[in-house]
C-alpha cells in the first residue's frame, strides 16, 4: 500500500517539478515536502480569507466597521443559546476564543517544524565525508546516455565510494578510539561519534526518523494548547458523531456565533456594550483542522512504521548481508565465498556503506546496483583479500593497529608493503 501511495505522489512530484535527487525515502518526503505543501496551501487560503474577505460580522448598525475590527483583534467568547450570558467578565473570559487571528502563523510554524528534521539531516550528513546528493546525482545520471558513459560513471561512483570507505575508518587504535567506538554503538544519540566506525550515517538517519515521529506527536499537544481544547481526540469525536448521528453538532472548538464586549467613551462616561458576532471563517477552519487531525494521525502512523522498518533493516547484520547478496549473487557464487561476502559487507562496506548503496538504489535501477556492487567487489578484492600469512606479516609491521587486521592490510597497502594476493573462487 505504501508503495502505491509513493508511486502516486512521486508521479505528481515529477509533473510539478518538485522532484529532486533523493537522499531519503518516501516517508521522509511525506513529512518535509507533501505535508509542507498542504499546510502552505491552508496558510495561503486562511490568510486570503482574513485579509480579502469578511472574517467577522457583528450586529451593529452604528460603528459597524469599528466594532468588527475591534472584536476581531480583541477576541470574542462563546456562549450557548440555551445558557444566559455570564454576568462577570472573568466568567466570559473562560470561554474566550483566542486562536482565529493566529491560524496563518501557527500553520507556518507547523511547516517549519515539519521541515526541521530534513534540514538537520542535510546539514549533518556532510560530516560523514561523502556528498550523498552528489552520489545520488551520479546514480541518477546512469539511467541516461550511452553504455560507455554509463559504465564510466559506475566506475567513478565505485571508486569514489571506495575511497570514502578507506578514508572514514580508524587507522590508529588507542584507548580513546576504542572508547569512541564502543560509545557510538550504545545508541542512536551517540551517532556523531561513529564517523570512523561506519555507523555515522545510519545513526544520523535513524535519529532523523525519530525527529519526524516526535514532531508529529508533539504537534497534537501544540494544537491542544493553541486551540485551548483537547485537540488530540478531535478526530475520534468526529468519527463518533458521524457514525451515530450522521452529522456534526455545533462545534465548541470552532463556534460560528460568538459575543463580543467593548466600551465606548462619550465625554466623561464609559458605556459598556455587548454585541453578537458571526465568524464565517470558522466554517472553513473547522474543516481544515479536521483534515489536519486525520493527516497528522496518518503521518504519525506511517512515521512509526518507517522508523521500526529502518531500524530493523540497518541494525541487524543479517539484513545488510541479505541486501548485498541479492545483487552480489548475480556474478559471485555466494555459497563458496560466504566468509568473504560477510567480510565485504561487515568490514569493508560496514553500516554506512550499505546505507549509501540503498540511497544509490533509490536514484537508479537494480541493473545499475548490480554493476556498482560488482565494481566495489573488484576493488575489495584488490585491497583486502590476502593470504593468512599476509595478515600476520603486516600485523607485525604495524602492531599498534593489530586489533583490526582488515585495517592493518589496508594500512600496509597504502605504505606499498602488501604481500601476494589470494584469488577468489
Amino acid at each position: 500500500m505504501l508503495g502505491i501511495v509513493s508511486a502516486v505522489f512521486g508521479s505528481v512530484a515529477k509533473v510539478t517539478g518538485i522532484n529532486t535527487i533523493q537522499d531519503d525515502d518516501f516517508v521522509d518526503r511525506l513529512n518535509h515536502v507533501i505535508t509542507v505543501a498542504l499546510f502552505g496551501l491552508f496558510a495561503v487560503f486562511v490568510t486570503t480569507k482574513q485579509f480579502a474577505g469578511d472574517p467577522i460580522q457583528c450586529l451593529e448598525k452604528d460603528r459597524k466597521d469599528y466594532v468588527e475590527n475591534l472584536c476581531w483583534i480583541k477576541n470574542t467568547y462563546r456562549v450557548s443559546f440555551d445558557e444566559p450570558i455570564p454576568q462577570y467578565e472573568k466568567e466570559r473570559q473562560m470561554n474566550e476564543i483566542k486562536y482565529y487571528q493566529w491560524v496563518p502563523v501557527i500553520l507556518m510554524f507547523q511547516i517549519l517544524l515539519f521541515k526541521c528534521p530534513n534540514l538537520i539531516w542535510r546539514a549533518l550528513n556532510t560530516n560523514s565525508g561523502v556528498n550523498i546528493t552528489k552520489i545520488g546525482s551520479l546514480a541518477e545520471s546512469t539511467q541516461f546516455g550511452d553504455i560507455e558513459s554509463r559504465d564510466t560513471t559506475i566506475k567513478q561512483l565505485a571508486e569514489h565510494i571506495s575511497r570514502w570507505l578507506i578514508y572514514k575508518r580508524e587507522h590508529h587504535y588507542h584507548f580513546f578510539s576504542r572508547l569512541r567506538s564502543k560509545i557510538s554503538r550504545l545508541g542512536i544519540v551517540f551517532f556523531f561519534l561513529g564517523s570512523k566506525n561506519g555507523t555515522y550515517l545510519v545513526g544520523l538517519y535513524l535519529f532523523t526518523k525519530i525527529l519526524y515521529f516526535a514532531n508529529v506527536v508533539g504537534q497534537f499537544f501544540l494544537l491542544n494548547h493553541f486551540l485551548g481544547t483537547n485537540f488530540s481526540v478531535y478526530g475520534f469525536e468526529v468519527i463518533y458523531y458521524l457514525s451515530e448521528a450522521g452529522e456534526m453538532p455545533e462545534s465548541e472548538r470552532f463556534p460560528k456565533v460568538t459575543f463580543c464586549d467593548y466600551k465606548i467613551r462619550q465625554l466623561a462616561n464609559v458605556q459598556p456594550h455587548t454585541t453578537q458576532c458571526v465568524l464565517p471563517i470558522n466554517l472553513f477552519l473547522e474543516k481544515i483542522f479536521i483534515f489536519i487531525w486525520f493527516w497528522l494521525f496518518i503521518v504519525a502512523a506511517v512515521n512509526c512504521y518507517s522508523l521500526i522498518r529502518w531500524f530493523y533493516k540497518v541494525t541487524f547484520r543479517k539484513n545488510r548481508i541479505q541486501y548485498v547478496e541479492k545483487y552480489l549473487g548475480m556474478f559471485v557464487d555466494v555459497s563458496k565465498n560466504r566468509t568473504h561476502v560477510k567480510t565485504f559487507v561487515n568490514r569493508y562496506l560496514r553500516d554506512d556503506g550499505v546505507f549509501l548503496l540503498r540511497v544509490v538504489c533509490t536514484n537508479s535501477t537494480p541493473l545499475v546496483m548490480r554493476d556498482l556492487i560488482e565494481e566495489l567487489w573488484n576493488l575489495y578484492k584488490k585491497s583486502y583479500l590476502y593470504k593468512h600469512d599476509a595478515e600476520e606479516e603486516t600485523a607485525q609491521l604495524y602492531p599498534h593497529i593489530r586489533e583490526n587486521p582488515i585495517d592493518t592490510l589496508m594500512y600496509a597497502k597504502e605504505a606499498g608493503e602488501i604481500p601476494s594476493k589470494v584469488p577468489l573462487q
